[in-house]
């Protein structure tokens, strides 16, 4: 049997269907890039969005309500990598990468595409929870019992904002897989 490899495309996507994806209409994705909290169109004038950048609006659209919209924006973009990886375990995210030896190595897949996306820096992950505590400090933790069991005081003396990048991933891959085409290559 030849060794194999696989390669993989990134699927993009336009504006009205990072709407549907991230929850983030379309009239609030412009004023965003007016304001200068998204980057600006690239050269073709009109907006593609990958796994990784739905991941971001997502999370963004989720707590913009809550905080100012640069600093929403400025989390979501650390929370986007955790949220995409999340999403890329399911199969159902993968075009074409439905083979039980692709199957075996989705996680690997996964973290290739993050990698790929993220540079080195991809290769590490965020934790699970994201956790911005009243006084406005910020902590990534495994565990949520945990981390409150060791906030002082003042960290929970006000309204704690926590997001589970897990479970926002698992939501992303079931709005709109899939987001890879992937091709078994022999080596």
């Amino acid at each position: 049997m030849k060794p194999f490899t696989f390669t993989h495309q990134l699927l993009r996507f336009p504006a009205r269907r990072v709407a549907e994806i991230s929850g983030l209409s379309i009239p609030t994705q412009r004023s965003w890039r007016r304001r200068g909290f998204l980057p600006p169109l690239e050269d073709s004038r009109h907006f593609r969005a990958d796994v990784f950048d739905l991941a971001m609006l997502m999370v963004a659209e989720a707590i913009a309500d809550k905080l100012p919209v640069r600093e929403a924006v400025d989390i979501a973009g650390f929370c986007a990598q955790r949220v995409a990886v999340r999403a890329l375990m399911h199969p159902r995210c993968w075009e074409g990468g439905t083979d039980a030896a692709f199957l075996e190595t989705l996680q690997s897949q996964a973290m290739r595409a993050s990698a790929a996306r993220y540079g080195k820096q991809g290769r590490v992950l965020p934790a699970q929870h994201f956790i911005l505590w009243a006084d406005g400090s910020e902590v990534w933790h495994h565990s949520v019992s945990r981390a409150v069991a060791s906030a002082k005081p003042e960290q929970l003396a006000g309204p704690t904002l926590w997001l589970d990048l897990d479970r926002m991933g698992d939501a992303l891959a079931e709005r709109g897989a899939p987001f890879v085409v992937v091709e078994r290559e022999a080596a």
